[in-house]
């Protein structure tokens, strides 16, 4: 074998190790670096995660009776409301000038309301409009002779006598007022809270007085028929014993919920 042929050999040799060096690090696993592990995530669902309270119920008592109500939280400034009120009914004595009624009055109310929160708390104006079944129905008493007096004069009640007067409020009767609470979409959590109220509500009443033909004969026989003349002036004093208010005082503290 000649020098150039041993030279060939030995290239080849030297190349054919390289390569299985070369194959035999290739084969050798790479370590990869060590990466930290991730941070696990909350899934946890939070209440103020929904963001503001939208619904609110409540009840409250006060001048007008007892009420349960509804609230919406439109947004951070305005609420909407509906509740409805009662006394049920309730017997009081009272006088006129010239006579003594056993007066019963009977309220029921439902009303609208939009409240106003100028300032990120509880304090509101209060705008709404009433719809409402209130009355006042008084029967006469007579005095300890069986005798009811009608605008100064003396008239006996017998069997199948009567006098009657009514005073009643209109039935749309609107609503100005302030209070706290209410405020729905100022809070992000489900809870408790204290509400309270003071406004009024405008109306002016009607007053109109009944008295049986009996006792309308009566009255005409004694005073020359004036009998109505009578009627009317007592109707009139009973419009200044009740009937000139023309606002209802409506006062109310509760508790609510929001959710």
């Amino acid at each position: 074998m000649n020098r150039s042929k041993i030279h060939s050999v030995f290239a080849f040799a030297a190349l054919g190790a390289t390569l299985s060096m070369s194959a035999a690090n290739a084969a050798e696993p790479v370590a990869l670096a060590e990466m930290p592990a991730a941070a696990p995530h909350d899934f946890t669902l939070h209440p103020e995660d929904l963001g503001p309270r939208r619904h609110e119920v409540y009840a409250k008592a006060g001048l007008l009776g007892v009420g349960l109500g509804y609230a919406y939280g439109l947004n951070e400034r305005v609420t909407l409301r509906a509740d409805f009120t009662t006394v049920g009914s309730i017997t009081k004595d009272f006088d006129t000038e010239d006579m003594k009624y056993t007066g019963k009055l009977r309220h029921n109310m439902a009303t609208i309301y939009a409240d106003w929160f100028p300032f990120d708390s509880g304090f509101r104006l209060t705008a709404g409009l009433g719809f409402r079944d209130t009355s006042v129905k008084a029967r006469v008493r007579t005095d300890g002779g069986g005798n009811v007096d009608i605008a100064g004069h003396k008239v006996p009640l017998e069997s199948g006598d009567s006098v009657k007067a009514k005073v009643e409020y209109p039935t749309v009767a609107p609503y100005l007022g302030l209070g706290y609470g209410h405020n729905v979409g100022q809070h992000t959590k489900p809870g408790w809270g204290f509400i309270a109220d003071a406004g009024v509500y405008y109306g002016k009443p009607s007053v109109s007085m009944n008295v049986s033909d009996s006792v309308m004969a009566k009255l005409n026989a004694g005073t020359g028929g004036r009998g109505q003349e009578l009627v009317d002036k007592e109707t009139d004093e009973i419009k200044d014993k009740i009937g000139k208010y023309k606002v209802f005082p409506a006062l109310f503290v509760g508790v609510s919920y929001r959710f």
